[in-house]
């Protein structure tokens, strides 16, 4: 039986039209290994489109190339097709005009006329073979792209690469490799089983931002020799690596880094150490001109720099539809299910990042889900 990275190549190879998404939270290197892919598959002369949610949008790997090329979804993936059969008539001239939301066909006929009897409709077949989904645990989690197109995904052959436990395995072809270090470190391994190993440098720059990213410059504990080696090879390739760290470390935008200031002087631990937490008011971004989005690196940097923390919240405030509302951001180390540990606020993401709302003031918020969670923590740490 075949491997299932060489079930991944062979199903690839032999398909022509290609959709890669990934979760809506566009957390971890997700972008990088979609990017990869789509340079990589592009390489091989198919056709292939990245179509993802864009509500949670980051910045943070514009640099890469390809990354223009991510969309959203604006239309139908199938068309929709009205049939009128010639048995009657047949047709001189053909042309439509919208009016009121609606849109009227014009035929003219010779040889006979037509009828409503001679008209069906019917769906096509959908635009894409076959869906790769990266980095994502569920199918729910992709957001819009999932719930505005249940049938595509219910009827197309789906490529699952991920390298997390709490991963579904919802694909028909599922590769989760738990042993990698990020989902980029997975997609190398299916690269390199093509015959042709097509690995530029700017596939070889993409999967190894994403090693970059998902380890915090190698500075996590889930390192292997593995890692390390894959990490040369893309080297080796031309990675550009001076570009990455650069652009990944060493050039945060002034607002980004007043805003990182603010989350630093109002944080807080319980004893233990292993829940930490800060709040920002609504006026913190007016002030530094910064977005709740640029919180996401900074949730991360907190692990990376405080080792006894297993748990992270960042409470803020922001305003929607004219009201001040609390938003809450939480970041959990890699063995610990942060949906779980959060279900009772319904929170959106995966089990390491997510989000909620609540309809209670940032006080109360915090109160609620700081008590809540410091209950249920010690039963999931191991």
């Amino acid at each position: 039986m075949l491997k299932p990275e060489q079930q991944i190549i062979n199903l690839l190879t032999t398909s022509q039209n290609i959709l890669i998404t990934f979760s809506r939270s566009w957390t971890g290197d997700s972008v990088p290994s979609a990017l990869a892919l789509f340079l990589f598959l592009k390489n091989l002369d198919k056709n292939v489109e990245i179509i993802v949610d864009l509500s949670n949008q980051s910045q943070t790997f514009s640099f890469l190339p390809g990354y223009s090329e991510i969309k959203s979804s604006d239309e139908s993936w199938r068309s929709f097709i009205i049939t009128l059969s010639l048995d009657n008539a047949l047709i001189s001239k053909l042309n439509y005009k919208i009016i009121d939301d609606k849109v009227n066909f014009y035929i003219t006929t010779k040889n006979g006329n037509c009828s409503a009897k001679d008209i069906s409709s019917s769906y096509s077949d959908y635009k894409y073979d076959v869906a790769v989904v990266l980095n994502t645990p569920d199918l729910e989690s992709l957001g819009s792209v999932y719930t505005g197109n249940i049938d595509f995904f219910f009827k197309t052959p789906i490529i699952n690469i991920d390298c997390h436990p709490n991963n579904e395995s919802f694909g028909q072809i599922n590769f989760v490799d738990l042993t990698a270090v990020s989902t980029c470190e997975t997609l190398h391994t299916i690269i390199q089983s093509h015959e042709n190993n097509k690995i530029n440098k700017e596939i070889a720059t993409c999967l190894l931002a994403g090693m970059i990213s998902e380890t915090r410059s190698f500075k996590t504990s889930n390192i292997t020799p593995k890692s390390l080696s894959v990490a040369s090879q893309l080297m080796s390739y031309g990675a550009k690596l001076d570009e990455i760290v650069n652009k990944l470390y060493k050039s945060r935008n002034i607002n980004i880094l007043k805003l990182w200031g603010r989350v630093l002087a109002g944080l807080s631990s319980n004893t233990a150490g292993n829940l930490v937490w800060s709040s920002l008011k609504l006026s913190d971004f007016v002030e530094t001109q910064a977005n709740p989005v640029d919180l996401n690196e900074v949730v991360a940097e907190l692990i990376i720099n405080t080792p006894e923390a297993k748990v992270v919240f960042i409470f803020y405030e922001i305003s929607e539809n004219g009201e001040v509302v609390c938003e809450v951001l939480a970041y959990s180390t890699r063995n610990i299910d942060l949906l779980k540990l959060i279900d009772r606020f319904s929170p959106v993401g995966d089990s390491n990042l997510a989000r909620f709302k609540t309809k209670t003031s940032i006080e109360e918020t915090q109160q609620d889900v700081l008590s809540h969670v410091e209950a249920r923590l010690p039963a999931l740490l191991y």
